[in-house]
């Protein structure tokens, strides 16, 4: 009998014996749970009594949840109902950090937003934005208007072909205004 102390039967406990023939006993509401403590409980660092977890953790430590209940999220040891900023939910109700660079995400593949100096373009993380594409100031590499080759955020800074010419900020066929093309740098 894993009770210490009882009255009639050993599930109306209001103790336990730390153990019996190797089995360890946790006491919980006048009951003496051998080898571990129900789900939702933890074992007591100081007795052999079991403690309850701090909601919404469905399994816990005295310090960090293990397993959330079934509509939230685990990460580092907490329950969140959406994963924080940084972090996606994986298919094991948990969430997973995104790629160090990546500061959001959808999933370990997929960036939404970047760290600075980094911007999406197809769904990943570049310092540089390839040709016929320009760095935003929100951090995605937007594609250039054809015919830039390269471009800025005011507009043209090369064409695509030499059968345009970059006056300003704008690649147009032929030069307008006081312009003159020359044809070795395809500048008006």
């Amino acid at each position: 009998m894993p009770c210490a102390s009882c009255s009639i039967s050993s599930t109306n406990c209001s103790s336990c014996l730390t153990s019996v023939n190797s089995t360890k006993y946790y006491y919980l509401a006048n009951v003496c749970y051998a080898s571990a403590c129900p789900s939702a409980y933890y074992i007591s660092s100081t007795s052999n009594t079991c403690l309850g977890c701090t909601s919404p953790c469905l399994t816990c430590t005295s310090s960090s949840c293990l397993s959330c209940n079934s509509s939230m999220l685990l990460y580092y040891g907490s329950c969140y109902s959406t994963c924080p900023v940084g972090s996606y939910a994986n298919s094991s109700s948990q969430c997973s950090g995104c790629p160090s660079i990546c500061s959001q995400c959808l999933s370990f593949s997929v960036c939404t937003a970047c760290v600075n100096n980094y911007y999406v373009f197809n769904s990943s993380c570049i310092s540089t934005c390839p040709s016929y594409y320009y760095a935003t100031s929100t951090g995605l590499c937007q594609m250039c208007s054809y015919p830039c080759l390269l471009c800025s955020l005011s507009g043209c800074l090369s064409c695509a072909n030499t059968s345009f010419y970059l006056q300003g900020y704008i690649c147009q066929s032929t030069c307008t205004g006081s312009y003159h093309p020359n044809n070795s740098t395809m500048v008006c």
